[in-house]
C-alpha cells in the first residue's frame, strides 16, 4: 500500500525524504515537544499513512497517562478535552469573547465497527502523546486499542496557535491482526453543542454545472437557491453530502456546515471528496454534528494486516459575529495552512488565464496563462465534440498544430519554452483515460501492453473509460507518464476533467469492486499522484475543471491552485455560484471560466443583463479565466490592458487573496441589486478595500444604501467611484458601517466599483 501524503502545504522539493520522516514521527512512540512553533518556510501540515511493508509500528508503551484534561488554543479560541475511562470528550469550546458552545461533556465518536456483521469495536484507552507537525500545528495524539481483532486507533486533535481558525481532527486505524479487517467507520467524528438559542444550519450546494435558480443562455435551469438554511428544531436535520459525481449539479454540497446563532456561530468541514456532515437538533437545546465517509452507514473497506487506514481531517471552529465573520476566519486559515503553497508564495496567483486564441502577446494585456482545452490529442471525432485517444499526450489536433506553427514551433516542448520566455505559462488539459491504443508506454486496456485492470467501467464522454486510481500500479504508471511528459515539455499546469477521482469502478484492488469505498481509494491514489508531481516538478500547478465544480471540496482545494466555479460559461451563473461558494472556499481559489459572449449585447449567447463591463466585472471577483467562443474580439482586447493588467492584477488581486470578503447585499438573482465588499483595513497597501455593485434591472430604483463591513470606526476613508466620480466622498468607518453609503446608478442596469483608501 503506497504512502499517501495527506494534503497540506507542499513539502520542500529539496527534501523528498520528509514524507517518510513525517510518517515515522506519527507512528513511533517518541513524544514531540508540546507548544513549539516552527519557523519553517512551508507552513502547511503533512499527514501520512503507511506502506504495507513498513517497519514502523505503534508502541503502546510510548504513550503517557499522567493527565486526563487537555486544552488546545488557537489565536482566538480554545478547546477543552478530557479522558474519562475509555472515552475522550470535548468539555469546552469557547469563542474569542468567551461564549461557551459545549454544555455537558460530549464524547467524541471513535471508529464504529468491523466485519460484514458490523460488530462494534471495544476501544480501550492507552494514553496520549504531544504532537508537533513542524509546520505550525501542535496538539495531542490519543491512542485506543481493540483486542480482537487487534487494532490500534490514533486520534489527532491539532490547533494552530499563530492564527484564528479551526481545530483539526484526524485519525489512523492500524490493523495489527494477522487477517484483514473489514472496516465500517460510520460517524468517526461527532460533536455536541448546547445553547438556549436554536441555531440555523447553513449548507451550500456545489452547483457544479450551473447556479441554481438561473436560466442560462440556453434556457437550461436548475431549481433551488444555492444556499440552504435549516432551523434545527427538535428532530430537524441538515445534511451536507458531497461526492465526485461528474454529471451537472449531481455532486451534492460543499462539505461544510455553519451553525448560525446570529451573534456567534460554529462551523465544521470535511477535508475529503466523498462524505457526509449531519447536524440534528433535539429538545434539550443540543445540536449534534456527526461526520462520516461516503453514505456513512454503508461505507466499508478492507484494511490488510499490518497496514493503516487514514480517517480524513474534520475542521471545527467557532466565531463571534455573523457567518461572514466565521467564513473569513476559516478561509484565511485554509489559504495559509492548507491551500497549495504557490497561492500565498507567488504574488502572481491566482493566474489570469485565457483560452489559447491569440498567442503569446496576451502577456501584454495582463494574462499570465494560456489554456489548451479538450481534444488537442486527436483529429478524430467520435461524436461531437468528443475525440479518440482521450488519454494520449501527443499533439495531433490540426488546430493546435496550427497554433504551434503560428509561433514557429515544430514541437510542444519548443512552444511551451517560448511561452515561458514570454512570461506566459501553459495549462494543459489532460485526462486520466484509456487511450485504447495497442502500444507501449501509454495508458491502455488493449493489446500486449494493455492493462484492463487499470480502468473502471465509468465512461463519461462515450469515448474511453476512466483510470481507476485505487490500483497502485496504475498510479505509479501515471506518476511517470505525466511526470516525464510535463518535465520534457516545460508544462507547469495540469488541468483535469471527467472524474479524475472515480465515483465507481467494477475492479477490485484497494477498494471493493463496485464498493462504497471506490471514491475513497481513488482519492488516495489521486493525492499520491498530484503530490508526486508537485514534489518532483519545479513550479508545478494543478487546476481542477471536472465538470465545473463537481470537485469543489477541501481535499481538492489542498491540491488545486484553482477550481472551476461551474461549467456553464454564463457570467450570471458564475456570479451567483461565486456568491454561494465563497462562504466556504477562498475567493482566490474559485476560478470563474466565462464566455465573454454571455455579456456581449447582440451575441446569441447574451444573458440579457447589463453591458459588457457589467459582465466582465462579475468575472473579476475570484480567479479570472477569459474565453470567447467566437474567437478573441477587438472589444475583449480593448478592456484587458486596464481591467485585467491594471485593475485586477495590481489592485484587486491582493484584496482577493488577503482581504476579508463580505456579502453586503443578497444573492444575485438578475432582478435586484447585489454586491460584494473586499476589505483589508490593516494592510500597508494604499488600497484598503473595494465595493463592487451590480444593478441588473431598475426594479429597486436608481439608489441603494449599502452598509460596509470591517472598517476602523475612527478612520476617515476616501471613497473613489470608478465610473461615477461625482459620487466620490469621505466618510468615517463608523458612518459607513452604521449609516451606510448611498450609491446612485441611473438607467435600466449598471455596475460600479468603489475603491476604499484612507483619507490624507
Amino acid at each position: 500500500m503506497a504512502i499517501f501524503k495527506h494534503p497540506g502545504k507542499r513539502i520542500p522539493r529539496c527534501a523528498p525524504l520528509l514524507l517518510l520522516s513525517c510518517l515515522l514521527a506519527l507512528l513511533l512512540p517518541a513524544c514531540a515537544n508540546e507548544g513549539n512553533e516552527s519557523d519553517t518556510e512551508s507552513n502547511r501540515s503533512t499527514h501520512a499513512s503507511t506502506e504495507s511493508n513498513t517497519t514502523a509500528t505503534i508502541d503502546p508503551n510510548g504513550f503517557l497517562s499522567d493527565k486526563t484534561d487537555f486544552v488546545l488554543q488557537s489565536k482566538t479560541t480554545s478547546l477543552g478535552l478530557a479522558v474519562n475511562g475509555n472515552r475522550l470528550s470535548i468539555t469546552s469550546l469557547l469563542t474569542e469573547s468567551g461564549i461557551e458552545k459545549v454544555g455537558n461533556p460530549a464524547d467524541l465518536a471513535l471508529p464504529s465497527s468491523y466485519g460484514n456483521q458490523a460488530r462494534p469495536f471495544d476501544w480501550h484507552y492507552l494514553g496520549y502523546r504531544g504532537y508537533d507537525d513542524g509546520a505550525g500545528g501542535i496538539g495531542y495524539c490519543f491512542c485506543f486499542q481493540n483486542e480482537s481483532p487487534k487494532a490500534l486507533y490514533e486520534l489527532y486533535v491539532v490547533a494552530r496557535p499563530a492564527m484564528a481558525g479551526p481545530f483539526e481532527f484526524f485519525g489512523y486505524l492500524r490493523n495489527e491482526d494477522t487477517d484483514p479487517i473489514v472496516f465500517r467507520p460510520n460517524h468517526y467524528v461527532s460533536f455536541a453543542f448546547h445553547s438556549t438559542k436554536t441555531p440555523t444550519a447553513m449548507t451550500f450546494h456545489k452547483q457544479s454545472g450551473i447556479a441554481e435558480g438561473w436560466p442560462i443562455y440556453s434556457g437550461q435551469k436548475f431549481e433551488g437557491s444555492g444556499i440552504y438554511r435549516t432551523l434545527l428544531e427538535n428532530g430537524v436535520t441538515a445534511t451536507a453530502h458531497t461526492t465526485v459525481h461528474q454529471d451537472w449539479n449531481a455532486s451534492g454540497s460543499i462539505p461544510m456546515i455553519y451553525l448560525d446563532y446570529e451573534t456567534n456561530g460554529i462551523y465544521a468541514a470535511l477535508e475529503w471528496t466523498h462524505g457526509t456532515l449531519t447536524a440534528t437538533g433535539n429538545e434539550e437545546g443540543n445540536t449534534l454534528l456527526a461526520v462520516g465517509l461516503a453514505e456513512t452507514a454503508n461505507f466499508k473497506t478492507r484494511i490488510p494486516a499490518g497496514t493503516t487506514f487514514y480517517l480524513p481531517s474534520v475542521y471545527l471552529g467557532v466565531y463571534d459575529g455573523d457567518v461572514d465573520v466565521g467564513s473569513n476566519l476559516f478561509k484565511h486559515w485554509f489559504l495559509n495552512y492548507k491551500a497549495p503553497a504557490n497561492m500565498t508564495e507567488d504574488p502572481c496567483e491566482p493566474l489570469t488565464q485565457q483560452d489559447m486564441q491569440i498567442g503569446f502577446r496576451v502577456a501584454s494585456y495582463g494574462i499570465q496563462q494560456i489554456k489548451w482545452d479538450y481534444g488537442w490529442w486527436s483529429n478524430e471525432i467520435v461524436s461531437a465534440p468528443w475525440r479518440t485517444n482521450e488519454g494520449l499526450l501527443e499533439v495531433r489536433n490540426q488546430d493546435y498544430l496550427g497554433v504551434m506553427r503560428g509561433e514557429d514551433c515544430a514541437t510542444l516542448s519548443l512552444f511551451a519554452y517560448k511561452a515561458n520566455k514570454a512570461d506566459v505559462k501553459l495549462a494543459l488539459y489532460v485526462l486520466l483515460k484509456d487511450t485504447k491504443l495497442d502500444r507501449a508506454g501509454v495508458p491502455t486496456s488493449v493489446g500486449q501492453y494493455g492493462h484492463p485492470e487499470w480502468f473502471s467501467h465509468i465512461n463519461i464522454t462515450g469515448v474511453a473509460n476512466s483510470a481507476d486510481l485505487g490500483n497502485e500500479d496504475c498510479v505509479n504508471f501515471y506518476k511517470n507518464y505525466l511526470g516525464s511528459f510535463f518535465e520534457k515539455n516545460h508544462i507547469t499546469t495540469w488541468r483535469s476533467d471527467f472524474e479524475p477521482i472515480c465515483r465507481d469502478s467494477d475492479k477490485d484492488n484497494r477498494h471493493y469492486a463496485n464498493g462504497s469505498d471506490v471514491s475513497y481509494w481513488c482519492t488516495v491514489g489521486f493525492g499520491e499522484l498530484v503530490d508526486h508531481l508537485s514534489e518532483s516538478l519545479e513550479g508545478f500547478r494543478y487546476e481542477s475543471c471536472s465538470s465545473g465544480g463537481s470537485m469543489k471540496d477541501f481535499f481538492t482545494m489542498t491540491k488545486a491552485s484553482v477550481i472551476n466555479i461551474d461549467d456553464s460559461a454564463d457570467f450570471m451563473s458564475a456570479h451567483m455560484n461565486f456568491y454561494d461558494s465563497s462562504y466556504c472556499i477562498p475567493a482566490a481559489q474559485l476560478q470563474l471560466p466565462v464566455n465573454a459572449l454571455t455579456y456581449t449585447p447582440g451575441s446569441p449567447y447574451y444573458a440579457g443583463i447589463g453591458d459588457y463591463l457589467y459582465g466582465l466585472r462579475c468575472t473579476l471577483t475570484g480567479a479570472v479565466m477569459l474565453s470567447n467562443w467566437g474567437g478573441t474580439s477587438a472589444e475583449d482586447i480593448s478592456h484587458w490592458p486596464y481591467h485585467i493588467a491594471e485593475v485586477y492584477n495590481q489592485k484587486m488581486k491582493p484584496l482577493i487573496k488577503y482581504g476579508d470578503l463580505y456579502h453586503i447585499l443578497p444573492r444575485p438573482d438578475g432582478i435586484h441589486w447585489d454586491g460584494l465588499q473586499y476589505i483589508d483595513a490593516d494592510t500597508d497597501r494604499e488600497i484598503k478595500g473595494l465595493v463592487m455593485l451590480w444593478k441588473p434591472t431598475d426594479t429597486e430604483g436608481a439608489q441603494k444604501t449599502v452598509f460596509l463591513r470591517g472598517l476602523k470606526e475612527d478612520t476617515l476613508y476616501e471613497l473613489t467611484f470608478e465610473d461615477r466620480p461625482a459620487q466620490n466622498c469621505r466618510k468615517t468607518g463608523y458612518d459607513l458601517m452604521k449609516n451606510g453609503l448611498g450609491v446612485t446608478i441611473e438607467g435600466e442596469s449598471g455596475s460600479e466599483m468603489i475603491w476604499i483608501t484612507e483619507a490624507n
